[in-house]
């Protein structure tokens, strides 16, 4: 046998071999891998959180107007026995809408004996289509922010949107008004004293007195990549990846999943493939179908916008009846959706999951009157404001990242953006801001 020719062949076709696994390598720099046969089992479970559409489309807060006042509550389990209420309604007719202004509006509903539902946000009718006997297709997606009734008239209910300026009146039946003076009366103790405020093209309540809120620590909890990745992606066999220290990048051929691993805010685009003429009642249930796939929070949820130029539909985290802000926003979710399909989101990866049992601490914000001052100082005009709500502040321990300190605070939103009242003060001196 010529054993220098065989020695020459082997060796040839080792470099040949080696060669095709480095094109192989340089044409596939990385690849997201499924262990189909491990016996772990991904954390999945606050991911699936169950959230009703009631609760995530429904109202925030709900003002008693009284001979001695108005007063607000926030407490979840008042607002679900009020809600539960209303949706035994049913709505036998809707006239056309007329226009009526704030201020106009505000007399109206501000009648002793009147009970106002509020919501963070313009709400489509046709997400409630349920509760009528028969809506007209063109009511679908015009929206409304209020809903009241009056106890002494409970026949009729009026729903208004405050940045249309557009009143709606309807008959209803089935309003049990004995019990819903029940749990009015049980909820003395959540009650706020407040009074309308009109801002740029709005109209909020804020508190007469100061408010004393409590100061949250929560341990943190991530959820994996592999989460998402999964259910973002129709073939994870497709998947490039590119992780470092500050960033995990996943994407295939149509798709990109990003995932910031200082800030722990996840984001995801694909191209548009489906149709983008949807109404808005379709893309806001379109959304809230895609959130409760991917969002995780434990707590409160609720719709909270969406953008006639970008197709964006948000939803805000709360706790404790207050929205979280911060920055990076640790609060919002931004969904958009094409037909059926998720064309781009924006969410964090980590929850507030268990409250630490810490001697708890309060902080007070400031009245009304007090807040209106330190506005006026900082030369911010109300009818330049969108809107004002107490928010709580997502901040890390400086000890632990698996630690967070939610603490409340006073938010502006102006042209869009919200920022804490401290920021803006900080601002209109010169400073930093940290709006978003």
């Amino acid at each position: 046998m010529n054993w220098p020719l065989i020695r020459k062949i082997i060796l040839t076709l080792l470099i040949v071999l080696s060669l095709v696994l480095t094109v192989m390598l340089w044409r596939n720099p990385g690849g997201y891998v499924v262990q189909t046969d491990s016996k772990e089992k991904p954390v999945v479970s606050s991911v699936t959180f169950d959230r009703q559409l009631s609760i995530v489309f429904g109202p925030t807060e709900v003002a008693e107007h009284t001979n001695q006042g108005t007063f607000i509550t926030k407490d979840q389990d008042v607002l679900g026995s009020l809600f539960t209420i209303f949706q035994n309604f049913e709505v036998n007719d809707i006239a056309d809408p007329i226009t009526v202004s704030g201020e106009n509006y505000t007399d109206r509903v501000s009648q002793a004996g009147n009970v106002e539902l509020i919501f963070s946000s313009s709400i489509p009718f046709g997400l409630y289509q349920d509760a009528f006997s028969f809506l007209p297709r063109e009511y679908e997606d015009r929206t409304f922010n209020r809903v009241y009734i009056s106890l002494n008239d409970p026949g009729v209910i009026y729903f208004y949107n405050t940045h249309s300026m557009l009143f709606y009146e309807a008959e209803i039946s089935n309003i049990d008004t004995e019990l819903l003076t029940t749990v009015l009366d049980e909820s003395e103790d959540q009650k706020i004293e407040v009074e309308s405020v009109p801002l740029k093209e709005h109209i909020i309540y804020l508190p007469v007195n100061s408010v004393e809120l409590p100061v949250l620590n929560y341990l943190v909890e991530e959820q994996p990549n592999s989460l998402f990745i999964e259910r973002l992606f129709d073939d994870t066999s497709e998947i490039q990846t590119v992780i470092n220290e500050n960033l995990s990048r996943y994407y295939d051929y149509f798709s990109e999943l990003s995932i910031d691993n200082k800030k722990d805010i996840l984001t995801y685009t694909r191209p548009h493939t489906g149709n983008d003429n949807l109404s808005l009642s379709t893309r806001t249930l379109n959304s809230f179908n895609k959130l409760i796939q991917y969002e995780h929070w434990p707590n409160e949820l609720y719709f909270y916008g969406y953008s006639s130029v970008t197709n964006e539909v948000e939803f805000r985290r709360y706790i404790k009846g207050y929205p979280i802000f911060g920055t990076p926003d640790y609060g919002g979710t931004f969904i958009t959706v094409s037909d059926n399909s998720v064309a781009g989101l924006e969410m964090p990866t980590v929850v507030a999951q268990t409250p630490i049992s810490d001697q708890q601490t309060n902080k007070e914000l400031y009245s009304m009157d007090e807040l209106t001052a330190v506005l006026t100082k900082a030369g911010q005009s109300l009818n330049d404001v969108d809107d004002i709500k107490i928010g709580y502040t997502w901040n890390y321990s400086d000890e632990s990242n698996r630690v967070v300190t939610l603490e409340p605070n006073w938010y502006i939103k102006v042209n869009g953006n919200w920022m804490s009242v401290q920021t803006l003060v900080s601002v209109s001196k010169g400073g930093a801001g940290d709006g978003f």
